[in-house]
């Protein structure tokens, strides 16, 4: 099995004349964590609105225990 990368040695590899050739990516990669971060907070939020409709829900018509 090969180990991952070492992300800070490739980047001390590069260049300094070629960070402007990274810049697309550096963008992408905001961009993408970004839109992560605002889905991974909408389903947050839904789930917190399902469970508040749930809880209201068996509050008007409880479940028969019997």
């Amino acid at each position: 099995m090969t180990e991952s990368p070492n992300f800070s040695i490739i980047a001390q590899e590069v260049p300094v004349a070629e960070l402007h050739h990274l810049q697309p990516v550096v963008l992408l990669l905001q961009t993408a964590a970004s839109r992560n971060e605002r889905w991974t907070k909408y389903g947050e939020e839904e789930a917190s609105r399902r469970n508040s409709a749930q809880q209201h829900a068996e509050h008007l018509h409880p479940l028969d225990s019997g």
